[in-house]
């Protein structure tokens, strides 16, 4: 009886739908290698990419939480509780800070009381990206115009050089542990499917 069920698996592995189960296999097993290595290039090569959609993820969020006065001045931020716990605890890491077109700062999450600038330089809302180090913490900076009627805002986001290092190898960690979750239910689907 041994023998015969050999045989059958066997069969079945000669079959179609061996075939198909075997190059889905290997279909998928390539996939998630391409995705490793993607994510594994993009973070060692381009961290700069994972930056900036960062800083535009956190853009939106405080834009999208401003909330103004009846005179149109931002007078707080509502955050969701994941983001504002960042700020709060992590003032050396994360800042953001809300300033008007000369530079003063109307809204901080570190109670800065000037806008972010290159050392010896004033605020300038045309310099978009750049970096500081306070007390030799490299901060980098991206600097945002508020798209609304009525007087110019912009927003401030900083993020420290080693805050962005483990949050880039926590998403990279965590998209290479999806994708391989995520294939080995696809093939355990498939393989109920078709066997």
């Amino acid at each position: 009886a041994k023998a015969l069920s050999f045989k059958r698996r066997m069969m079945k592995l000669h079959s179609l739908t061996g075939k198909l189960l075997f190059t889905t296999t290997i279909a998928l097993i390539i996939t998630t290698a391409f995705v490793a290595i993607l994510s594994h290039v993009v973070i060692t090569y381009f961290p700069r990419v994972m930056l900036e959609a960062d800083f535009a993820g956190n853009e939106r969020q405080l834009t999208d939480g401003l909330v103004f006065d009846s005179a149109d001045r931002p007078i707080a931020v509502n955050l969701k509780p994941g983001l504002s716990s960042v700020f709060e605890v992590l003032k050396d890491d994360a800042v953001y800070r809300v300033v008007d077109a000369q530079g003063k700062v109307l809204l901080a999450s570190d109670d800065g009381a000037h806008a972010f600038a290159p050392a010896g330089q004033a605020f300038n809302p045309l310099l978009t990206r750049f970096d500081v180090a306070p007390g030799g913490n490299l901060l980098h900076i991206a600097t945002f115009a508020l798209t609304r009627p009525g007087p110019q805002y912009y927003v401030q986001v900083a993020r420290s050089e080693r805050f962005q290092q483990r949050l880039t190898e926590n998403d990279g960690g965590t998209v290479r542990l999806t994708t391989l979750i995520m294939t080995i239910v696809a093939l355990l689907i498939f393989s109920a499917i078709v066997l």
